[in-house]
């Protein structure tokens, strides 16, 4: 009934002749469509075939009383619309309706069954006739997506569309395929040299894959969107959209991160980073690598998609080796100084600035230390000191301050009724008053103390730095200029951060810098900074050398006396906070077991050496008394 689902009613052997066959069914099926098929077909001549010139179809009714008729459709195909029944092939023209108001015809508006029911009028004898619908659709087809793979990756993705029933795709592929398997363009144009696989892969003339027009497929190269639109035989229409996103063609970037970026002594670890999910396939699979000198390491990784990538890791910074330099030794005012000269790198102190002095015979570290922090040490060998460390009665002095012309005593007064009034003046010239213990001139002698030379000094104030400068030193009149100089690059290091740095100049009216020199002294006064512990003044030369000079320490200031201006360097430290920190600028070693009992002493004999200027200086005051 439906031309689609086929029942075998009949089997028979027919004669390979022109003659009329008559083929009687037993049983009286009602159908709309007949098939004859022949399942052994031989000729005489050879080859299968049926040939047939013309199938008549007749209804015996003389062994059925009862009448009989077909139904026809319209239309036969799926549809969204209306299904009209009719009823056809009445067996007599004597049959009327006696349901449906009389009429042949049903009309479904839905899927479901009607029974027409009639009769023969000659006989009275009744039938019917059975109408069924089931192709009315009226529902849009649905489709799924399934992908080939659905984690990142970077290759192509395929998408395969699955639909709730038969559908045809309406928009998919520019080429298409005839019946002799020739490729066809939008245009309906063969493509010559274009063939097409059995899993619908289109290959141009050199084999390479253009595309595949399978219509429930798509293929995804880059991330992106597809929406398969499609129609049922109903005619309802459709849609399934198919997104891809995981799709990477990209290699992770990455990045360095370095546990140490200056110079450096100690080991540098590098480390890995991924702006995604990504692993290393070199170094054990490691994201760290550890420099222990300098060097480069490459990195090589992965991403979850299979992207690869590399990047190259670069060390220069690691200084393992320490530092070296040589010692000049000086004598210069009973004293040796040990300056460090040529460093093999740019090096600082742990103690100093690099310029020693010692006034005893030892052997002393001298401790000094890279950019890096590498430690290198020099020992200075001192043995042009009398050497006395065999007598334990005249050890080695440590070099102490300056005692000043009148002890630090306090002043003892005279006896009462000892002291005589002072006799007036003599023409051989005042004596000076014996009563504050210093000693005047001798009785009868002519000897007068020498005039002061009387010096007019100017005297300039900046920025807390005084200077007096002797009047005659001054071809013409300037200002005072104390300013921070920049150290030439030799002599970057040599001092700490602490220090401060002076360029004390004078300029005239036109600011250019006068050459102050003079035969007599030029005073200079510098203020001490606080919370820094103070260490020494040096000098700067015009050559770039440092030179150590005297001073004055008095109060806060720094006196220096030199005969001309130029640039200096105040040393200084972090003030102690533990008891090393107190420490000398050098180590003496102790290279012999006497050198504490040496010290203890040399303290003794300096004490008992004051008192003895004491009390031969009160003695000489009674004895100069009793003489007046």
């Amino acid at each position: 009934m439906d031309g689609t689902n086929w029942e075998e009613i009949y089997i028979a052997n027919l004669a390979n002749n022109m003659t009329t066959k008559d083929l009687v069914f037993d049983e009286r099926p009602v159908v709309q469509y007949v098939r004859i098929t022949g399942v052994n077909t031989t000729s005489a001549g050879g080859g299968s075939f049926i040939a047939a010139r013309m199938f008549n179809f007749f209804q015996d009714i003389t062994n059925s009383p009862h009448p009989t008729a077909g139904v026809g459709y319209s239309p036969t195909e799926p549809t969204t619309g209306n299904v009209t029944a009719r009823l056809i092939n009445k067996s007599t023209e004597d049959i009327r309706i006696t349901n449906n108001g009389g009429s042949d015809t049903y009309v479904f508006t839905e899927n479901g069954e009607f029974t027409f029911e009639f009769i023969d009028t000659t006989n009275n004898k009744t039938g019917s006739a059975k109408a069924k619908v089931d192709w009315i659709d009226r529902v849009a087809p649905t489709g799924t997506i399934t992908y080939n793979t659905t984690s990142p990756t970077n290759q192509e993705v395929i998408a395969t569309l699955t639909t709730s029933e038969e559908v045809t795709v309406t928009n998919k592929s520019n080429y298409s395929v005839n019946e002799d398997g020739q490729v066809l363009d939008s245009e309906g144009n063969i493509l010559e040299g274009f063939t097409v696989d059995d899993e619908w892969f289109v290959k141009d003339q050199n084999g390479n894959i253009i595309t595949n027009i399978n219509p429930y497929r798509h293929e995804f190269d880059t991330n992106g969107e597809f929406t398969f639109e499609f129609v049922d035989r109903a005619g309802n229409k459709g849609s399934a959209t198919a997104k891809v996103d995981w799709i990477d063609l990209e290699p992770p970037h990455a990045t360095l991160k370095y546990s140490k970026t200056t110079l450096t002594n100690e080991d540098v670890t590098v480390t890995i980073d991924f702006n995604e999910n990504a692993t290393v396939i070199n170094n054990n699979k490691s994201k760290s690598y550890t420099f222990k000198e300098n060097g480069e390491f490459v990195f090589e990784f992965r991403d979850i998609a299979g992207n690869r990538g590399t990047i190259n890791a670069k060390v220069n910074w690691i200084d393992k080796t320490a530092p070296t330099a040589e010692l000049k030794y000086e004598n210069i005012n009973n004293k040796v100084v040990v300056t460090v000269i040529n460093p093999s790198e740019e090096i600082t102190y742990k103690e100093g600035i690099g310029v020693y002095e010692f006034t005893s015979n030892g052997s002393y570290d001298i401790i000094f230390y890279d950019k890096a922090g590498n430690e290198g040490k020099l020992t200075a060998v001192i043995t042009s000191f009398k050497d006395d460390t065999n007598n334990p009665g005249n050890p080695d002095k440590p070099t102490f301050p300056d005692i000043p012309n009148n002890p630090d005593t306090p002043n003892i007064p005279d006896k009462p009724g000892t002291d005589k009034p002072n006799k007036p003046s003599t023409p051989g010239g005042d004596k000076p008053n014996s009563g504050n213990g210093n000693t005047g001139n001798k009785p009868g002698t002519e000897n007068k103390p020498n005039k002061p030379v009387n010096t007019k000094y100017k005297k300039y104030t900046i920025n807390g730095v005084n200077v007096e400068i002797p009047a005659t030193a001054l071809a013409e009149e300037g200002t005072l200029k104390a300013e921070k100089f920049e150290l030439a690059e030799e002599l970057e290091g040599k001092f700490g951060e602490l220090s401060e740095y002076y360029d004390i100049h004078m300029i005239n009216s036109n600011s250019e810098k006068l050459n102050i020199s003079s035969s007599s002294p030029i005073k200079i006064s510098l203020k001490l900074s606080g919370l820094k512990k103070f260490i020494g003044v040096y000098e700067i030369t015009d050559k770039n050398t440092i030179k150590l000079i005297d001073y004055v320490k008095n109060g806060e200031n720094i006196e220096i006396t030199t005969n001309s201006l130029g640039r200096y360097v105040v040393s200084y430290k972090k003030l102690a906070i533990s008891p090393a920190d107190t420490l000398p600028i050098v180590e003496k070693r102790k290279n012999n077991k006497n050198t504490n009992f040496g010290w203890i002493l040399a303290s003794v004999s300096l004490i008992l050496f004051a008192f003895a200027i004491y009390f031969l200086k009160k003695i000489k005051i009674i004895k100069m008394k009793s003489e007046h």
